[in-house]
């Protein structure tokens, strides 16, 4: 069971990171530089951090609670760009999705019983 939740959870890194590097992707088109290089940035920042876990066995509790901190940012970051686009709901859905990924990386850090180690 608790190899399907970190694969799962490996799953949701993954699909958040697609959607960065589009994003990304699409703003550097644009010649939106700044925005589109913080999008493609933070979308290879999580690739790297989640492929050094198993490189060096880092613990998984610190690198997935440091990945839903970096994409909390990275989401509210999109809310803000698809808010400045003016698109209707996309805005609140990624503002909410930012909102949920912050909680889950509080819920993770102050949890006890977790161990640290791998």
């Amino acid at each position: 069971m608790k190899d399907r939740n970190h694969q799962l959870g490996l799953l949701v890194h993954v699909l958040t990171v697609f959607m960065l590097l589009l994003k990304g992707a699409d703003k550097l088109s644009q010649q939106h530089v700044l925005s589109g290089g913080f999008f493609v940035g933070l979308g290879l920042l999580i690739i790297i951090l989640l492929i050094l876990e198993k490189v060096y066995h880092w613990s998984h509790r610190s690198v997935k609670i440091a990945c839903f901190l970096i994409e909390s940012a990275a989401l509210a970051g999109m809310a803000i760009v698809f808010y400045q686009e003016e698109k209707q709901y996309l805005p609140y859905v990624f503002g909410l999705s930012a909102t949920v990924y912050l909680i889950i990386a509080l819920v993770s850090i102050f949890r006890k019983g977790e161990s640290t180690q791998h």
